[in-house]
């Protein structure tokens, strides 16, 4: 089941006895797979085949990572990604007696993500046989790769049944309409017939306009949940998915639509004194977690006042810096950050920024709000500290 050609690409960067001490470990490994393979229940054992031929040297997979192990030894990372349903390739980081090794698990193979696979001389890839490259799973569902007869098995969402998730269940909708001026509206109708259908609901969302939207998130400002170095930004775990169906109320959630909804616009919402305004950003990308869980900042080009608007005639910012998109970051590591949003300081650069607009918010001043609107230190409409509920949604 396991290959040696990752073990065989690596030796070559370790002194004799590393080496020795790695293979030792590593097949005692494979031993410790193929037991739990025996053991295992029917249409829960996973069969992964890391072929030689998809161990590439110097290589690594960009923009898909799903969780990063990190250790001062060699460690068994083919084990982990077999034991990680959604793994299916990883990126091996070659040792130094500095930093150890770590190891970053994929949930995509290169097949297909071409531009993806970068040179990097400290790393290994190495993909496995993905029977979910053809995406044989519909209506949203997550395929993963090596379960059942089929080499796959398909996660359904809500309202979707069969092996494909081909089979609508339900489409059970209500009637809606937000608290603000732009009467954010789901439409919907209810069925209750066992035939194919649509999830995506039919909405329009203000300043967004119409379209298909489905929510990936409701953040409450004044909760810990979704702050900037939550785990939620850069895991696949659903957070209270009952959430996803409550309208836009205070009730927080992140829905399987974070890592596996494509799309091409994102709508951005916030709740202030039961107005919900809306914005609308431009941006194509497999997933809201391609842009966010690998931590590296995406910029945007949407401009401070409309980032304001999100908050309305309270909003305050400082005047310069005006770092905007997607993990922004001041420089000193410890001022303002946004998952995403706005930064700015009252100083000509993005060293100490001390506000911002945004979700996922953290700072140094005032660090308890986590979406919404801080601002401190000459900010160009007072001091705020206005704590708001946030919703993401993407088409």
């Amino acid at each position: 089941m396991l290959s040696i050609a990752t073990a065989n690409l690596v030796s070559k960067h370790y002194q004799s006895a590393n080496v020795a001490n790695f293979i030792v470990r590593y097949i005692s490994l494979v031993l410790c797979v193929i037991q739990r393979v025996i053991v295992c229940s029917s249409g829960e054992c996973r069969q992964l085949e890391f072929k030689a031929e998809l161990a590439l040297p110097r290589k690594r997979l960009t923009n898909h990572m799903i969780r990063v192990y990190v250790d001062k030894t060699i460690d068994h990372y083919e084990v982990l990604c077999y034991l990680e349903p959604n793994c299916v390739s990883y990126n091996f980081k070659i040792w130094n007696e500095n930093e150890g090794s770590s190891c970053e698990l994929n949930n995509s193979t290169h097949e297909g993500q071409k531009e993806d696979l970068v040179e990097n001389a400290s790393y290994v890839y190495h993909g496995a046989r993905s029977a979910c490259t053809s995406n044989p799973c519909k209506n949203n569902a997550t395929c993963q790769t090596g379960f059942t007869e089929r080499g796959y098995r398909c996660l359904c969402v809500i309202g979707f049944t069969g092996h494909e998730c081909g089979v609508g269940k339900y489409y059970l909708k209500k009637n809606h309409v937000s608290e603000n001026e732009h009467k954010a509206q789901f439409k919907y109708s209810v069925q209750f017939k066992i035939l194919r259908v649509s999830t995506s609901p039919h909405c329009s969302l203000g300043a967004c306009g119409q379209g298909a939207w489905m929510l990936v998130m409701k953040i409450d400002g004044k909760k810990e949940t979704f702050r900037y170095d939550s785990k939620y930004w850069t895991n696949q775990l659903e957070y209270n998915p009952v959430g996803g169906q409550t309208g836009f109320d205070s009730q927080e959630t992140k829905l399987m639509t974070y890592w596996n909804t494509s799309f091409t616009k994102i709508c951005l919402g916030m709740k202030v004194d039961q107005q919900i305004s809306f914005i609308a950003v431009e941006q194509e990308a497999s997933s809201l977690f391609s842009l966010i869980a690998d931590g590296q900042h995406r910029a945007t080009s949407l401009g401070r006042k409309t980032w304001k608007t999100l908050i309305g005639s309270e909003a305050s910012l400082q005047l310069v810096c005006n770092m905007e998109g997607f993990n922004v970051v001041s420089s000193d590591g410890f001022s303002s950050k946004a998952r995403i949003g706005i930064i700015s300081n009252e100083q000509n650069d993005c060293s100490t920024c001390d506000s911002r607009i945004g979700f996922g918010i953290y700072g140094s001043s005032l660090s308890s709000n986590r979406c919404g609107n801080v601002a401190q230190h000459s900010p160009d409409n007072g001091e705020k500290n206005i704590a708001v509920m946030g919703y993401i949604f993407v088409r």
